[in-house]
């Protein structure tokens, strides 16, 4: 389809996130029948808080950023410790480090489990499905609604029931050895615990583990630190008064352990499961309000956030009396300042929005959408794994990507030239503490569902209005939507159309000073072949009204020329500043350049951007309840040159570390 460019002056027990799986499995452990539909009520809505709120990411150079570049080789300390007899942990879509809190002294309640599975890969944040949401309602229900910091056992999902296997143990535990950190997963791990401690000395005041494996990951790095600790009995026997962590003493640290929630789905136990682990939350809650009880300083609740219903403020003594009630097991939203800048707000909303599809493709759908659902036809021939399925064609060779050290699956490694290249967002120096910045409360707040329901459900909201520097861009470009990448991106124009953008911008010189404004923040893409939109949307006089008023802020920060791609950004420019010149992009531009690691957020993937189009969305499909919108599936597929990627080798201190605890299990 032929597009054109106009020039105008100026301008995570440990449910393992799985069942044992193959090539053609579709993850279904996540599944609940559990889900509470008051999580999409008024009251829970505005406990995410401000749709303009959004987590920025690891402040660059700092130490959050170097270790989370600095994960081990998975791939290869699997093959390693249990041998090759298949893969050990679902690479393809790379791994989830964290949600919540980076900066310092800003986490009081540290959470550790194993709930690292699809809907984390889709947002990049760990604890954002089916436990996440339900251990976000344990914590708001001890008074906790954004000191908090989740970490997973694993920051990659592990393929199969392992734990029976003294190997496994090993790995991930390092039972059976002298020292747990000869395996490099614990070492790790310990990294992270370590970090998170040193940042929080001031604040940290509960550990609480997760599921068996999340439990055993806390007991392990105690004992590791000096502390007496045993996974048993919900953590109910830890002691962290000796533990020492590079020369800093713990403060008063309660230790809580709760059952998985994955334990009463379908596939694990089922509603038969429920009242164990419904007695487990409680207990735990039990456990808080007492400890609080005879510590009254410690642990202060966010009281900013603790409100009822009908927005008053929950007092300490009402809060402790809830707390020593019977646990009401349900969903919580993840607050939206826990997620990148952008992301679809149906992700972490009322438990898992997605399932796989094979190893490398993943499915979200509405919240009218059906779990599991094969239905759905997508246009495949709209990908573009055959066209730009080399590393050297998707353009990473002068993307700054390191053959040898970088992963196609994970961003870029620490001490390679991209490793601090990220968006934090549309806001500089934004504190997600204060309130959204204008440019992000523009571009998330004040649309009507009414607007956009006629093309995608209500329930993804609005996304991925912008890419590049809106700081002091001396370019700007107005586009229409050009595929559905952005969906998953959270930026504007990173498919194809975008990829060759980026080399028509490189061949005019510029790098840094561009931005990219899309017409509308909701799907108008009716067909991804034809290139056919939804024109009543796209002409709406809210819409453009408000789109209008986004691109004057942005050129008010120094835009010099001004460019368009699409029949109506090419409309809404010449109202803005007539006698305008068109230019071809799609002419000029005959190649593909990756999209540049600064205009994506953090801890976006490496191939996300590159090799042409890499997201769909699907027409049909089960759905249920009342219908919000023609469309309720989105899917988006990892490359070819993702499986084909030659991985590097171990270290060999890494290697000596394994050995050296194989040998020791064998004694």
């Amino acid at each position: 389809m032929k597009r054109t460019l106009l020039l105008f002056f100026p301008i995570i027990g440990l449910l393992w996130a799985c069942t044992s799986v193959d090539k053609n499995y579709t993850d279904t452990s996540h599944e609940t029948s559990l889900r509470d539909p008051a999580a999409a009520s008024e009251h829970y809505e505005k406990l995410r808080g401000n749709r303009a709120d959004y987590d920025p990411g690891a402040p660059k150079n700092s130490s959050w950023a170097k270790l989370y570049a600095s994960a081990p080789n998975y791939r290869q300390v699997g093959k390693a410790v249990l041998g090759g007899g298949g893969e050990k942990f679902r690479w393809e879509m790379g791994p989830m480090w964290y949600r919540g809190r980076l900066g310092k002294n800003q986490v009081k309640v540290f959470v550790v489990g194993q709930e690292g599975a699809q809907d984390e890969n889709v947002s990049n944040r760990a604890f954002t499905g089916s436990t996440g949401t339900k251990t976000q309602k344990f914590l708001n229900h001890i008074g906790i609604f954004r000191s908090y910091l989740f970490m997973n056992t694993f920051v990659y999902t592990i393929n199969g029931q392992l734990d029976g296997d003294p190997k496994f143990n090993f790995l991930e535990q390092g039972i059976g050895t002298k020292n747990p950190e000869l395996s490099p997963i614990v070492k790790y791990r310990h990294e992270l615990f370590d970090n998170m401690l040193l940042e929080n000395s001031g604040s940290v005041a509960l550990f609480m583990g997760v599921g068996s494996g999340g439990k055993a990951s806390l007991a392990t790095w105690i004992n590791a630190r000096g502390g007496n600790c045993s996974a048993a009995k919900e953590l109910a026997n830890c002691d962290t008064a000796n533990m020492v962590v590079k020369g800093k003493s713990v403060p008063k640290v309660l230790v809580i352990g709760v059952p998985h929630p994955g334990g009463a789905s379908a596939a694990n136990g089922g509603t038969g499961a429920l009242a164990n682990i419904v007695n487990g939350f409680t207990s735990a809650a039990n456990r808080v309000a007492e400890f609080k009880q005879q510590n009254p300083n410690w642990l202060p609740f966010d009281s900013d956030d603790d409100v009822d219903e009908k927005g008053k403020k929950i007092s300490e003594s009402a809060r402790l009396s809830i707390m020593r009630a019977k646990y009401n097991y349900k969903d919580a939203g993840v607050p939206y300042r826990d997620f990148a800048f952008g992301t679809n707000k149906q992700m972490g909303a009322t438990g898992t929005t997605s399932n796989r599809w094979k190893a490398d493709s993943i499915q979200v759908f509405s919240t009218n959408g059906v779990y599991g659902d094969k239905s759905a036809k997508y246009n495949e021939a709209a990908l573009g794994n055959k066209k730009y399925s080399k590393i050297s064609s998707a353009g990473l060779s002068n993307s700054g990507f390191k053959t040898g050290v970088d992963m196609p699956w994970e961003p870029p490694k620490y001490g390679t030239p991209m490793a601090d290249a990220y968006d934090p967002g549309p806001c500089e120096n934004y504190n997600p503490k204060q309130s959204p910045c204008r440019i992000a409360d523009m571009m998330m707040n004040g649309w009507s569902e009414d607007l956009f329901a006629q093309t995608q459900s209500s329930s993804f909201g609005p996304t991925s209005l912008y890419r590049g520097n809106l700081q002091n861009p001396e370019i700007l470009i107005i586009a229409d939507q050009t595929s559905h990448d952005d969906f998953f991106s959270g930026r504007a124009l990173t498919g194809e159309v975008g990829q060759k953008l980026q080399t028509w911008l490189e061949a005019k010189g510029v790098r840094d000073n561009y931005a990219i404004i899309r017409t509308s923040p909701f799907d108008t893409l009716i067909d991804d072949s034809k290139g056919t939109y939804d024109e009543a949307l796209l002409n709406n006089p809210v819409v453009e009204k408000k789109i209008t008023e986004l691109i004057k802020e942005v050129m008010k920060n120094g835009t010099q020329e001004v460019y368009t791609i699409g029949k109506r950004a090419q409309e809404l420019a010449a109202k803005i500043a007539p006698n305008v010149k068109a230019i071809d992009v799609e002419v000029k531009a005959k190649n593909i350049s990756a999209i540049p690691r600064k205009d994506l957020p953090y801890h976006t993937r490496w191939w996300m951007g590159t090799s042409g189009n890499r997201a769909v969305r699907g027409n049909g499909g089960s759905t249920k309840g009342s219908v919000n919108g023609k469309y309720h599936y989105y899917r988006f597929y990892a490359p070819d040159w993702n499986n084909t990627y030659a991985v590097p080798s171990l270290d060999s201190d890494v290697v000596k570390d394994i050995k050296q605890g194989l040998q020791e299990l064998e004694k």
